[in-house]
């Protein structure tokens, strides 16, 4: 009789914590990316009250005999099932459909978690972060190579985008002074060549003086320059080229300190997908050239969009586009190991054997993203109320036992009156 009480306390034990399980399942109904747990039970350890014996030609063994001692839970599973994908039109909701967890990062602590929320959100600085302010990891360059934060700027615009476009223009036989920016051209040890460079900015000229030469005769090779242009935008990009012209003393008459080109030549050949333009009219060779550059205004971010392998595509506001990063995945050999957090965070991902690295979604098994959409609790109602109703017949018959086993202690105790 003490045992079938040990037996009966064991079952109560067991099945409340059973219909603690059914009741969490049942609270997160409504959780985004909730995945349900069930319990599994197991016999406890049983006495043996008699070994088995092996039979003879002559006669048959016996079986053994024992008496278990209650139950046990062996387990409280998750049930990694998909949960039902509903739309939000919010751009930041993402949904996996399929294997794979989203990773984020405690910028605090530097701890990686797993998560199937994905009910993300911009910071302040740009961040994809979930409710709690972890940053969504993955591909956080423009080139897909680094693992880091996931961040949505225009980071990375000037090497994916579409150059800006634009048009110079050189006019020669003007003088305006640009003294902050002028450089002068210097003499170089061979008489016939000089080096020398200067740069101006929009609508300004510039105006310097070549060095003298010495002994110059019509006899001599032509003169040739190799005039380089540089334009550059306000982040420092550059887009440059060389350009190049010559003249011939044969060809010219005033040697007496001023060489007069009395032609238009073009100094800047390539464009950058619209119209570059560089024009000498009537050079005057001991006089320096103006510089002019002109740039489109830098386009900003119109908006921007995450794809079903989870790249975050910029859209600009000159109509053209690149890629920021990648949302990756990570999926696990044994997704049991996985120790729930709250928040909709799963800790243990070394234990849980992650598979490789973090992935693209659609490769490697993995689901694909869904952007404006989020994914709903797994749990079932229907099955969890009618396990609860299960678990809470097993409870009321457990409970009964007990109740049995009092009587007959009861009627033991008035055996002796």
């Amino acid at each position: 009789m003490l045992r079938s009480l040990t037996s009966a306390i064991s079952g109560l034990q067991n099945f409340q914590g059973r219909l603690d399980v059914i009741g969490n399942n049942i609270a997160n109904v409504n959780t985004t990316g909730f995945k349900a747990a069930r319990v599994d039970f197991a016999d406890s350890f049983s006495q043996t009250l008699r070994s088995a014996s092996a039979g003879s030609p002559t006669s048959s063994g016996t079986s053994s005999m024992q008496v278990g001692s209650g139950v046990t839970t062996a387990a409280i599973r998750n049930l990694y099932t998909q949960g039902a994908i509903t739309g939000t039109n919010v751009k930041t909701d993402l949904a996996v459909a399929g294997e794979g967890y989203f990773v984020v990062r405690d910028a605090l602590s530097n701890s990686n978690f797993a998560t199937r929320a994905g009910d993300f959100r911009l910071d302040g600085n740009g961040h994809l972060v979930t409710n709690g302010g972890m940053r969504v990891q993955g591909y956080n360059d423009s080139k897909l190579s680094g693992i880091g934060d996931i961040k949505i700027d225009l980071e990375g615009m000037l090497v994916h985008a579409t150059p800006p476009r634009g048009s110079s223009l050189l006019n020669l036989d003007t003088f305006a002074d640009l003294e902050s920016f002028a450089l002068g051209l210097a003499e170089a040890t061979d008489p016939e060549s000089m080096d020398g460079f200067l740069f101006g900015q929009l609508s300004a000229d510039t105006q310097a003086q070549l060095a003298a030469w010495k002994d110059i005769t019509p006899d001599r090779p032509p003169i040739s320059a190799d005039l380089s242009k540089r334009v550059v935008d306000d982040l420092n990009a550059a887009l440059s080229g060389p350009s190049l012209w010559k003249a011939d003393p044969d060809d010219n008459k005033h040697f007496d300190g001023v060489v007069l080109r009395d032609e238009t030549r073009s100094l800047l050949g390539e464009g950058m997908e619209g119209e570059k333009l560089a024009r000498m009219n009537r050079m005057l060779l001991e006089d320096a050239y103006g510089s002019a550059m002109a740039q489109k205004p830098l386009p900003t971010l119109a908006s921007y969009a995450i794809d079903t392998e989870g790249r975050v595509n910029i859209n600009l506001s000159d109509g053209s586009q690149f890629v920021r990063g990648q949302v990756l995945l990570q999926n696990f050999r044994d997704p049991q190991s996985l120790v729930k957090e709250g928040n909709n965070l799963y800790s243990g991902i070394t234990m849980a054997g992650p598979l490789e690295n973090m992935a693209a979604a659609g490769t490697q098994g993995l689901g694909r993203i869904q952007s404006g959409a989020l994914e709903l609790s797994n749990v079932d109602l229907a099955n969890e109320f009618s396990t609860m109703i299960t678990a809470q017949r097993a409870f009321q018959a457990t409970a009964r036992v007990i109740s049995v086993s009092d009587d007959m202690l009861q009627e033991l105790v008035n055996l002796k009156r």
